[in-house]
C-alpha cells in the first residue's frame, strides 16, 4: 500500500515537472523563469496516447520515453526562448527578419570575448542540456511505465492537465438568453 502511495507520488511529480517545463513565464526583466501552476494541453495530449496506445500494444518503454524527452527539449528550448525574448529584447524575435543577423552577432562574441571564455560558455550550455534531458528522460520514463499498468493509467489520465476537461475549475452553463428582464428571467 505504501509503496503504491509512493509511486503514484512519484509519477504526480512527473507530470508536474513536465507542466512546469513547457508553461513557465518569464520573471521580467530577467532571463530566470517562474512557473504560475498554468495547464499543459501538449502534456495532456501526450499522456492521453500514451495511455490509449499502450491500452492496445506494449510500447518500448526506453526508445518512447527517449523520443518522448527529445521532443520535450525541443519544446521547452522552444517556449524559453518565446518567453525570455520580449523581455530582454523589449520585442519578439522575429526569424525572417533577425536570422540575418545571427553571423554578425556570432563574429562579434568570438572577436570580442577570449577563445577561453567561449569554450566555457559552450561548456556550460552543453551542460545544461545534459541535465534537462536527463530530468526530463527520468520523468518521461516514469509516465510512460505508468501507463502501462492499468492503475497507475488511471491516475496519469486523472492528473494529467487537461484544460477544459476534468480540472475546469468553471461548471459550464448553457448561455441566459438576452439581458436583465428579458424573457429568460420572468
Amino acid at each position: 500500500m505504501i509503496e503504491r502511495r509512493v509511486r503514484w507520488f512519484g509519477l504526480l511529480a512527473a507530470i508536474v515537472l513536465l507542466d512546469a517545463a513547457v508553461t513557465f513565464e518569464n520573471l521580467w526583466p530577467t532571463p530566470a523563469v517562474t512557473w504560475q501552476g498554468k495547464l499543459s494541453i501538449e502534456l495532456a495530449l501526450a499522456i492521453l496516447v500514451l495511455a490509449i496506445v499502450s491500452g492496445w500494444t506494449m510500447l518500448h518503454a526506453r526508445r518512447t520515453a527517449r523520443w518522448l524527452t527529445v521532443a520535450w527539449v525541443v519544446l521547452v528550448v522552444g517556449r524559453y526562448a518565446e518567453v525570455t525574448a520580449p523581455a530582454l529584447y523589449g520585442r519578439d524575435v522575429n526569424l525572417y527578419w533577425d536570422l540575418r543577423f545571427i553571423p554578425d552577432v556570432v563574429s562579434m562574441v568570438t572577436k570580442v570575448a577570449p577563445p577561453w571564455l567561449v569554450a566555457l560558455a559552450l561548456a556550460g550550455v552543453a551542460l545544461i542540456f545534459l541535465l534537462l534531458y536527463v530530468l526530463l528522460r527520468s520523468a518521461w520514463r516514469r509516465v510512460v511505465s505508468a501507463t502501462a499498468d492499468p492503475r497507475e493509467r488511471r491516475v496519469a489520465l486523472a492528473a494529467a492537465p487537461c484544460p477544459g476537461c476534468h480540472r475546469s475549475r468553471h461548471r459550464l452553463r448553457a448561455p441566459t438568453r438576452g439581458r436583465r428582464g428579458s424573457s429568460s428571467e420572468r
